[in-house]
């Protein structure tokens, strides 16, 4: 997915991600490296123990897609 959060928009940490769309950490870990999740983005610092957080707006609108069943036709 490739769209920006706005000025509206909070960003919200993995452990909330997967409360809100009920997948497992590894699940969402399989669909960024495919490309078919929001993309995740560094809080500070470029290490690896550097917290992540994802677009509130983003998820969100990925979660409204799976829900509408005229997205693809493809299963969910």
């Amino acid at each position: 997915m490739t769209t920006t959060a706005t000025a509206q928009d909070s960003l919200i940490r993995l452990p909330e991600v997967l409360k809100r769309t009920g997948l497992s950490r590894s699940s969402v870990y399989r669909l960024l490296d495919a490309g078919d999740f929001p993309a995740k983005r560094k809080l500070m610092g470029t290490g690896r123990s550097s917290p992540v957080c994802f677009s509130a707006n983003e998820v969100q609108a990925w979660i409204d897609q799976r829900k509408n069943p005229a997205n693809d036709g493809a299963e969910q």
